[in-house]
């Protein structure tokens, strides 16, 4: 999915619902890992237009989400102007909020209509890995 324009020029989103199986952390499975834990996340991922990395990180995502016990909405946010990415605090696409937090944040990144770069256990990316996104989700679940 994406954010399409309505005709009035107003921005709509797009949503999926996944409903996934247990969180996998290590070699071993936690057969309960989110008693009295928040189970339901919105994450947004915001892009720009032409950018080959947001569709990545959808993929990373959607597999890390099926190693957790949650149920997720996904936010599809295009940002098409440097107003817009001054409006929502972008720092580059892709950029993914995790209930509204940017688990990759860096505070001293502009906001602009940039491709974002990410450091990795592998070098500089386009794209956090999935470990690092599996580990925010499940750090963000535990409420860390």
């Amino acid at each position: 999915g994406h954010v399409r324009p309505k005709a009035d020029g107003r921005l709509s989103r797009e949503s999926r619902r996944l409903r996934v199986g247990s969180i996998t952390i290590g070699t071993g499975t936690l057969s309960d890992p989110l008693k009295g834990c928040h189970s339901m996340i919105q994450i947004t991922l915001q892009y720009f237009d032409g950018c080959p990395n947001w569709k990545v990180l959808d993929a990373t995502l959607a597999t890390a989400i099926a190693g957790l016990d949650i149920e997720a909405t996904v936010d599809y946010h295009l940002i098409d102007t440097p107003q817009a990415a001054e409006e929502f605090g972008f720092r580059g696409s892709p950029t993914v909020l995790l209930d509204g937090v940017d688990p990759f944040a860096d505070p001293d990144a502009p906001f602009g209509l940039t491709c974002r770069i990410y450091r990795t256990e592998t070098g500089l990316t386009g794209t956090p890995s999935a470990k690092q996104v599996h580990s925010a989700l499940a750090a963000h679940l535990r409420g860390s």
